[in-house]
C-alpha cells in the first residue's frame, strides 16, 4: 500500500502503519506505482483530498481493470476527464460519494470494541468547542502534525 502526501509528518504515521510514502513533489506517483507492481498500476487508489489534479493522478496510477474511489470533496471544481482512453480504455471502475456514518458505524464499532482498531491513533489534538476557528486553521495549514482534531463543548 502506498501512502501519498505532501506532509511529510502524515507520511511517517503511514510509515509505521506499514504504507510506503511517497511525497509527490520529490517522487513521481505513477513511477512508484508501476515499479512496485512490475509494470501494472495499482489495483486501486483512493483519492481523499477533493483536488481535480489528484482525482487526475488517481485515475494515472490504477492498472486497467483497475477501481478508483474519489472521497475527497471536490466543490466548485470542475474535473475534466479524456473519457474514452482514461475511463473504457482502461476499463476503470471510478466510485464517489460523501460518507455515510449512518452505514459505517454499525460495522465499524465492534471493529474498536474488538480492539481491531483503535480510532484514537489519528487525534492529534483535543480542543474546546470555542477554539473551533483555531482547530480549522490548524488542520487546514497542516501545523503541529495535526491530523485530526476532536472539539469537545
Amino acid at each position: 500500500m502506498i501512502a501519498v502526501d505532501l506532509d511529510d509528518g502524515r507520511l511517517e504515521k503511514a510509515r509505521a502503519r506499514g504504507c510506503r510514502p511517497l511525497n509527490p513533489s520529490r517522487e513521481d506517483v505513477a513511477d512508484v506505482a508501476k515499479s512496485l507492481t512490475g509494470g501494472k498500476g495499482a489495483d486501486c487508489s483512493i483519492e481523499a483530498v477533493g483536488n481535480p489534479a489528484t482525482v487526475k493522478m488517481a485515475l494515472d496510477v490504477v492498472r486497467p481493470g483497475g477501481r478508483v474511489a474519489v472521497i475527497g470533496v471536490v466543490a466548485g471544481e470542475e474535473v475534466s476527464i479524456d473519457f474514452f482512453p482514461v475511463m473504457t480504455g482502461k476499463n476503470i471502475t471510478l466510485r464517489s460519494g460523501i460518507v455515510n456514518p449512518q452505514y459505517y458505524i454499525p460495522k465499524l464499532l465492534p471493529m474498536i470494541t474488538q480492539g481491531r482498531i483503535d480510532p484514537t491513533e489519528i487525534i492529534t489534538h483535543r480542543m474546546k468547542l470555542s477554539e473551533g476557528a483555531r482547530g480549522y486553521e490548524i488542520f487546514d495549514n497542516h501545523d503541529e502534525d495535526v491530523l485530526k482534531v476532536v472539539m469537545t463543548p
